[in-house]
């Protein structure tokens, strides 16, 4: 299991996630937009992420990400697959 990540959102901050969820029940596929602008991860700021999400049962991926502080930026994506995910069990 994965460490805590302490993140906070300084002021102006703001966290949006534009989602859609469709499918079945028993198997879901979700896709949207994450957007954080000027908030702190372990107490290092940073003005922006953002990213699409992709996620089903069989998967998720990452796409167009960026990461920013002031003019630095590391662009990301990436993707991962299982059998089958779990609600409880990832």
């Amino acid at each position: 299991m994965a460490p805590d990540l302490t993140v906070v959102l300084n002021r102006g901050g703001a966290a949006t996630v534009n989602a859609t969820v469709n499918g079945k029940i028993s198997a879901p596929h979700i896709a949207g937009q994450v957007l954080v602008t000027n908030f702190s991860a372990e107490g290092r700021p940073f003005t922006r992420l953002s990213a699409g999400i992709e996620g089903a049962k069989t998967g998720a991926a990452v796409s167009d990400g960026v990461l920013a502080r002031g003019a630095l930026q590391a662009h990301f994506f990436g993707s991962g697959g299982a059998k089958q995910l779990e609600a409880g069990k990832i």
